[in-house]
């Protein structure tokens, strides 16, 4: 399979996470730790990699930041299924 000549151009990740609204991020309670819950900032999105100009099976995009003042930003992809919920999500992320 290749990318239609007239898809959209790939976006690259940090790009991408810039462009999200306050909105789409949620805090969720990652884990419990010995000083109280361990929280931080997510958004989860369905995309479709690309490699070597080749369209990939759709996975998802995890962007985690930390909250604190100045935020680092961190982003992987999953291969979970559509269906996993969010709170499956967070809770086996918490497990790394």
């Amino acid at each position: 399979m290749r990318a239609r000549p007239s898809a959209p151009r790939p976006h690259e990740l940090r790009a991408l996470a810039a462009t999200l609204p306050k909105a789409a991020w949620t805090r969720p309670v990652i884990t419990e730790g010995n000083q109280g819950p361990i929280v931080a900032q997510f958004v989860f999105l369905r995309v479709r990699g690309i490699r070597h100009g080749l369209p990939g099976p759709r996975v998802w995009t995890v962007f985690r930041r930390q909250i604190h003042p100045e935020p680092e930003l961190k982003f992987y992809l999953s291969n979970a299924p559509a269906t996993c919920s969010r709170a499956e999500r967070v809770r086996v992320r918490g497990l790394r």
